[in-house]
Order: structure tokens, then C-alpha cells, then sequence
């Protein structure tokens, strides 16, 4: 979901956090980190609106926008399993 240029009509849809169907056993359930960098483009995306200086305006929105990316990242990097394979043995690691 890239966010790009005016924000504007879109905001319901880019802030709203990543939840599976809420149940009873649900409650409580921790954000993601996607969740808390959504939270925070958020409020970024607010203070933009509340100010009246163009310059400052434009930082909000900025800031707004990179904490999408990074929602958007760490939903992505939530799904990657990483798994550390140490590179084969050289001839050289044979000779010590």
C-alpha cells in the first residue's frame, strides 16, 4: 500500500491496524510493530493538519508517509522466517 502525494481520502484505509477477525480470546492481544509505526504515522498525519505553517505541514506529512513504509515493512518482515546457514568449510578451514 504506497502512499504517495495527497493524503487525503485515503487516511482510513492506510492507518487502520492489521488485525485478524476479533474473538473473545482476542482481547488483550498485542499490537504488531506495523500497528505502533501506523499509530505513530497517525498522529504525524494529525499534527499536519493542525498547523498552519506550509513548511512544518509538509515535514507532518512526510513523516506521516515514512511510517506507512515502515508499517508496511514490518508486516512484510513479520511473515520472513530467516534462517542462518554458515557458508560451507574452505580448503583453507580444512588445513588449520
Amino acid at each position: 500500500m504506497r502512499c504517495s502525494g495527497d493524503l487525503q481520502g485515503t487516511i482510513p484505509r492506510l492507518f487502520a491496524l492489521r488485525r485478524p477477525r476479533w474473538g473473545l480470546k482476542d482481547v488483550g492481544r498485542k499490537l504488531t510493530d506495523g500497528d505502533h509505526y501506523r499509530i505513530k504515522a497517525a498522529a504525524f498525519h494529525a499534527q499536519a493538519q493542525a498547523v498552519d505553517n506550509r513548511e512544518i505541514k509538509r515535514q507532518f506529512e512526510n513523516l506521516s508517509r515514512a511510517y506507512l513504509r515502515l508499517a508496511e515493512l514490518a508486516d512484510h518482515n513479520a511473515t520472513v522466517e530467516l534462517v542462518y546457514e554458515p557458508p560451507p568449510p574452505t580448503l583453507r578451514d580444512s588445513q588449520n
